[in-house]
């Protein structure tokens, strides 16, 4: 779900304790159709990140020193 969005966590688990939907059929068009939740519990994490940002630091700090010394 939060890679469609492509939010910066993900999730983990979830539970939902009740949940109830009411549809008003005879005017299906015209009303609003309601979505009732109760007790919803999620765990979610931060993405990880493929590189963890050292590697992409380091080569770029390496580039640096190596221009310097020509």
């Amino acid at each position: 779900m939060g890679e469609q969005q492509n939010l910066p966590i993900e999730f983990v688990d979830g539970y939902i304790s009740q949940m109830s939907v009411s549809i008003p059929w005879s005017s299906l068009l015209s009303d609003s159709s309601f979505v009732e939740v109760v007790g919803l519990m999620l765990t979610i994490q931060p993405k990880q990140r493929a590189d963890s940002g050292k590697f992409v630091c380091t080569k770029n700090l390496d580039v640096y020193w190596q221009a310097k010394l020509l």
